[in-house]
């Protein structure tokens, strides 16, 4: 898991522009030690160390009045203790411990409980102030203050406010005790069937008997098992029984059998 360190002046890095380490701070740091420089004159506040470490190029960097580095070991947090003790700054962890030289061991020291930064404590969403905007089945709805000013205006405004919402209307529902609309689809399925079952009797008889080979649509063969050109209210249907042993059914009207 990675974790970002700091050298920072205040008591803890989020405040770090509150107590700041100037960039003339850092760059008089790198111009006088000699483990340390900028690859890039582009970028003059991004260094890197050359002392004995265990990492791949170890670096440091300023941003908004702290120095960061990120994961280093024991021996890169020595250097930067050393730094910090250069500038009259701590070494901080990104989440508020501190790391220190005891008996020449480098520990790391939680915050105490319940400690928040500053910032942090200045980031916190204010609290949401309920307003009665509407009502819907007795549950209050709330908003947060910013929304409940545009919504209910101070009372000197002069303007008056948003009126509540009202429920919408439930759909009714249709009461059919006379069975009308029942009747009326019943009777227009009927009328379908009627002409599907039409259609059926102008195409003609299929070109096949029961027990004859056919081919599906598909191209797989197959035998005709049973033909009902009255069942399903005159559409009829047709069953055939796969070469594997498996049967289907399907209309006289569309069945796409050929005779083999």
């Amino acid at each position: 898991m990675s974790e970002d360190v700091y050298v920072t002046r205040a008591a803890h890095h989020f405040d770090g522009a509150q107590d700041p380490i100037s960039e003339g701070d850092w760059r008089a740091i790198i111009e006088s030690d000699p483990d340390l420089w900028s690859p890039d004159t582009a970028v003059p506040n991004f260094a890197r160390w050359g002392g004995a470490s265990s990492l791949d190029r170890p670096w440091i960097d300023w941003s908004r009045g702290n120095l960061f580095t990120r994961n280093p070991d024991d021996f890169f947090l020595r250097k930067l203790i050393e730094l910090a003790a250069a500038l009259g700054a701590r070494v901080q962890g990104g989440d508020g411990s501190d790391y220190r030289l005891d008996d020449d061991r480098v520990i790391r020291v939680p915050p105490p409980e319940g400690y928040a930064p500053a910032a942090e404590v200045r980031r916190e969403k204010p609290p949401r102030v309920e307003v009665k905007v509407l009502e819907r089945r007795g549950r209050t709805e709330t908003l947060p203050e910013r929304l409940r000013t545009s919504i209910v205006p101070p009372p000197d405004s002069g303007v008056k406010p948003v009126p509540p919402v009202s429920p919408r209307t439930p759909t009714p529902v249709i009461h059919d005790p006379g069975g009308t609309a029942q009747a009326s689809f019943a009777g227009r399925r009927d009328d379908a069937l009627r002409h599907v079952a039409a259609d059926r009797r102008r195409a003609g008889p299929p070109p096949f008997k029961v027990g004859q080979r056919v081919r599906t649509s598909w191209g797989r063969p197959a035998t005709v098992l049973a033909i009902d050109p009255s069942a399903d209210g005159g559409v009829g249907h047709i069953d055939i029984k796969y070469d594997d042993g498996r049967t289907a059914s399907m209309s006289c009207l569309s069945h796409g059998l050929e005779p083999m």
